[in-house]
C-alpha cells in the first residue's frame, strides 16, 4: 500500500495521523523531527520502500518545515516525495510563502476528509509544479462552491466500487 510518513514533534498530530492514515489501508511511518524524517525517508528509499508522501508540520524545533522539505528535495534519493505541508494558516502559493517546495498545503486542524482529499488529488497528479507553487491547498473550514469550481469538475469519471444498488445510486 502507499507509504505515508507524518512529520511533527507532537505526539498527538502524529496519533491522529496514524489513525486516519492506517484506517484507509496504507502504510504508515512517523517521526518526530525532520532529522529523524529524513533519517527514515533515506532508510526506507535504500530498501527500495520509499515513502510516497510526508506530512510535515510547519513550526517544528530546530529544523522547521520548509527546511526540512528544501533538504529533501536537494537529495536526489528522496527529492521525488509527495510534500504536504501542515500549517495553522493557508500560504496560498503567495511570494511570501516559504515553504514553495511543498506539493500541497493542509490547513490545521485536518479533518479527516480534507486529508484524504489532498493524499488522492496528489497521488493522481503530477508532482510539485514547475513554478514552485504548491498545486493543492485545502483548508478544514468547509468552502463555497462557485460556478467555475463546479465547471472543472464536469466530465470527470468516478468509480464507485459497491455492491449494494441503493448505496450506487445515493
Amino acid at each position: 500500500g502507499l507509504r505515508v510518513l507524518a512529520v511533527d514533534h507532537n505526539a498527538v498530530n502524529r496519533a491522529i495521523l496514524h489513525e486516519h492514515i492506517v484506517g484507509w489501508g496504507m502504510r504508515n511511518g512517523s517521526a518526530e523531527s525532520g532529522p529523524r524524517a529524513l533519517e527514515m525517508l533515506r532508510a526506507a528509499a535504500g530498501r527500495a520502500e520509499p515513502y510516497a508522501v510526508a506530512i510535515v508540520d510547519m513550526h517544528m524545533p530546530g529544523m522547521d518545515g520548509a527546511a526540512l522539505a528544501r533538504a529533501i528535495r536537494a537529495d536526489p534519493a528522496i527529492a521525488g516525495t509527495r510534500l504536504i505541508l501542515l500549517t495553522s494558516m493557508a500560504h496560498g502559493g503567495s511570494e511570501a510563502n516559504p515553504a514553495g517546495p511543498f506539493d500541497a498545503c493542509l490547513t490545521k486542524p485536518a479533518r479527516q476528509s480534507a486529508l484524504y482529499d489532498c493524499l488522492a488529488q496528489l497521488m493522481a497528479g503530477p508532482p510539485l509544479a514547475e513554478d514552485g507553487i504548491p498545486r493543492v491547498e485545502i483548508s478544514s473550514a468547509p468552502r463555497k462552491r462557485t460556478k467555475r469550481a463546479a465547471a472543472g469538475r464536469r466530465g470527470a469519471r468516478i468509480l464507485v466500487a459497491e455492491d449494494n444498488v441503493v448505496n450506487q445510486q445515493v
